[in-house]
């Protein structure tokens, strides 16, 4: 071998390692870089579960404040509802009491039930408390048309 082709042969040889070298550290480069990469992905993913979990956490808690809203706004309303019925039988026992008065009071004397004499307060209760739950289970006050 001729020295030129041995210092050609050598100079190919250099250029082929310094070529490998460069490919070699262009590979790790781009190893190095996609792992650089895959880390930042999973970062960016590991924070986005956080921040998914946070919203999960404040939107359980905010529908379990609705929900809490609701159940007292159902109890308010539904003791409302009891006092105004209350209140309405208590109007409607007062004005049937009144009325089952008024229709003892203007009956003709020759109709009230008598026992020697005086009235028959037995009687009279009695009669009171059919009219009263007359009233009541008809849901109505009742009235008195009675002639005297």
């Amino acid at each position: 071998m001729t020295t030129f082709s041995a210092v050609a042969l050598s100079h190919l040889v250099a250029r082929a390692q310094t070529q490998l070298a460069k490919d070699l550290e262009d590979g790790a480069n781009l190893k190095a870089s996609k792992l650089l990469q895959a880390r930042e992905r999973r970062q960016r993913a590991e924070y986005q579960r956080v921040i998914n979990r946070t919203r999960n956490i404040a939107y359980q808690a905010a529908a379990h404040a609705r929900r809490l809203q609701h159940r007292r706004q159902v109890q308010n309303d539904r003791e409302q509802r009891l006092k105004r019925e209350a209140l309405q039988w208590k109007i409607r026992l007062q004005a049937n009491l009144a009325s089952v008065e008024k229709l003892i009071h203007d009956m003709p004397s020759s109709s009230v039930i008598k026992a020697y004499g005086r009235l028959h307060l037995i009687w009279l209760m009695l009669l009171k408390v059919f009219a009263c739950l007359s009233g009541f289970l008809s849901r109505r006050v009742l009235t008195t048309s009675f002639p005297t």
